[in-house]
């Protein structure tokens, strides 16, 4: 038999897998076995149709230390975010009501999110505190157990690459069991460090660039503007986020 390990950040078999204290799974224990962003994200859905909507289907709209974005799902519905630089575990303190507080936060911001907002049934926003955490160099398996997902590399969400490494891990595995002649044990550990070569370097990286392109968003006037650092940080970003984004978005299999 095979466990697979897809349980998430606050995964308890990679706790056990690596010996870790099993009453310090979950975000109580975030600061002990993950790194915070420094950023709690507001969800929302909505029925809305902007008036660009056949021209622009994915904004992006920037502040000092906050953001926010929005994108086209279908059907007449939009998907919005909103990262705001709070202290990790600090929504039990918030009493405000959420939507209550995104308009406060973003007073003087464009009307389009305005729009968002009040399109928004309160009680379809969601918050939480993102967190990610280093490569996992120790490996993502051992013995017959494997991680998957954010259980093995957790990601900043920015550029949607969370989901889409779940997905392709679970399809790189399936691949190797479906290939694989298990007759003993042995070649069941072979099986899984294969998968873990396969995607430990892809993974780690949409990890990092996805932590970058976070810290970026966030600090993108203070750098733009910045006359030394700005022009060739600028000239970097158009040379090589071309070839990042065909890396990503490109499927590994």
């Amino acid at each position: 038999d095979i466990l697979v390990g897809a349980d998430g950040i606050w995964s308890a078999v990679r706790h056990q897998m690596f010996d870790l204290p099993m009453d310090e799974v979950g975000q109580l224990h975030a600061s002990k076995h993950a790194r915070y962003s420094g950023y709690t994200c507001f969800t929302g859905t909505c029925k809305h149709t902007p008036a660009d909507i056949k021209e622009v289907a994915y904004k992006v709209f920037l502040g000092q230390e906050q953001y926010f974005g929005c994108t086209d799902t279908g059907h007449g519905w939009q998907h919005w975010w909103a990262f705001l630089p709070d202290p990790p575990g600090s929504a039990s303190a918030d009493q405000e009501p959420m939507l209550g507080r995104l308009r406060k936060e973003f007073s003087e911001w464009s009307p389009e999110i305005h729009d968002l907002f009040d399109a928004t049934n309160p009680d379809v926003v969601k918050r939480r505190d993102l967190f990610d955490r280093l490569p996992l160099w120790k490996g993502w398996t051992d013995g017959a157990v494997a991680l998957m997902g954010d259980a093995a590399h957790p990601t900043m969400p920015n550029l949607g690459q969370g989901g889409a490494m779940a997905i392709e891990d679970a399809y790189i595995l399936g691949q190797e069991l479906e290939l694989a002649n298990i007759q003993n044990s042995n070649e069941i550990q072979k099986i899984l460090k294969s998968y873990e070569r396969r995607r430990f370097v892809r993974a780690s990286v949409a990890q990092f660039l996805s932590r970058n392109g976070s810290d970026l968003l966030v600090d993108w006037d203070k750098m733009r503007k910045n006359p030394i650092v700005g022009p060739i940080a600028m000239k970097s970003i158009n040379l090589f986020q071309p070839i990042t984004m065909d890396y990503l978005y490109s499927a590994d299999f």
